[in-house]
């Protein structure tokens, strides 16, 4: 059954089908995340075989969100990002005229990074269960 990953004081806890929200992107984005997808199931199946598997959440940025919300960066994608913990955010479009100046990738990295904890500390406080 899908589940969050949690966080308590040993660090994060990841279960056995971890929802994992992502951002397919735009421009080269699809095709990049076509691959990813197929490279990361594939290591966790490896890995752990049938025992484990990353269920994936489709979350909107960038032009497809522009198009279907009228937001770049709507605030349920990171309520979802904030939910779960763990995402994954392909390259996304700056924005043109509307004053807007602000990079919608740029936004979601910055925002991404806040909410991370150690982001380059690998898998250092992170335990399965």
């Amino acid at each position: 059954m899908p589940e969050s990953i949690t966080f308590d004081t040993d660090g994060l806890v990841v279960p056995d089908e971890p929802i994992i929200p992502y951002i397919e992107g735009d421009g080269t984005g699809p095709d990049i995340w076509a691959s990813t997808v197929r490279v990361l199931d594939a290591a966790v199946e490896k890995a752990y075989g049938s025992q484990r598997r990353i269920a994936w959440r489709t979350t909107l940025a960038g032009q497809k969100a522009f198009d279907e919300t009228g937001s770049w960066l709507p605030d349920e994608t990171l309520e979802v990002f904030r939910a779960h913990l763990v995402g994954i955010k392909g390259p996304l479009t700056t924005p043109v005229g509307g004053g807007s100046g602000r990079s919608t990738s740029l936004c979601a990295s910055n925002w991404i990074s806040t909410c991370a904890s150690d982001p380059c500390g690998g898998s250092r406080g992170c335990r399965a269960r």
